[in-house]
């Protein structure tokens, strides 16, 4: 029987991957973006498949991240 592999989604193309090969970004202390190598930023982190990817998404990830995107109340 296979050992489980845990999959992570890319953000940006939704294309489904081996944890191990997704690039997680998350927020420093700082509250800048920042590539999440070791896996251990605190908070949700965001996954992207390949630099193409994140060259495609770069200026929307601190929204998603901080979910800043607040709804307004009609």
């Amino acid at each position: 029987m296979a050992a489980h592999v845990p999959e992570r989604m890319c953000v940006v193309c939704r294309t489904h991957l081996p944890k191990i090969k997704a690039r997680r970004y998350g927020l420093n202390t700082n509250q800048q973006v920042e590539y999440d190598k070791t896996g251990t930023l605190p908070g949700r982190g965001v996954y992207v498949c390949s630099q193409n990817c994140y060259d495609k998404i770069h200026r929307g990830l601190l929204p998603l991240l901080t979910k800043s995107k607040k709804r307004e109340k009609v």
